[in-house]
């Protein structure tokens, strides 16, 4: 799993999106469809990415969301990603904010 942890408000947003990927470029998870955070403000623990293969001890995994519309822009969308260590669950960079700010992949 490659679940993040969020802090936004929305109003109106409809979409959402998100990917898990690993340094090898391969993609673990993706998906995109209507978000249940149209009108919300606070912290969503856990917004799922759920991995199809267990990856191997050690593996730099990227998790990637994005809230907003489809399709996303600066002026209605936020991004959010982190590029871990899935065994130590180092955070090797975090990043968040207008869509188009953050990294969508762990490459």
């Amino acid at each position: 799993m490659g679940d993040l942890d969020v802090t936004l408000t929305t109003f109106g947003a409809s979409r959402e999106s998100w990917r898990g990927t690993n340094l090898s470029g391969t993609t673990l998870s993706q998906g995109e469809g209507p978000t249940t955070l149209s009108n919300s403000s606070g912290s969503v623990s856990s917004f799922a990415i759920p991995f199809a293969v267990a990856q191997p001890p050690n593996t730099v995994i990227g998790s990637y969301v994005y809230i907003g519309q489809t399709p996303p822009s600066a002026s209605n969308t936020a991004e959010f990603f982190v590029r871990y260590n899935c065994t130590t669950r180092e955070v090797l960079l975090s990043c968040f904010g207008p869509y188009g700010t953050c990294p969508q992949t762990a490459q």
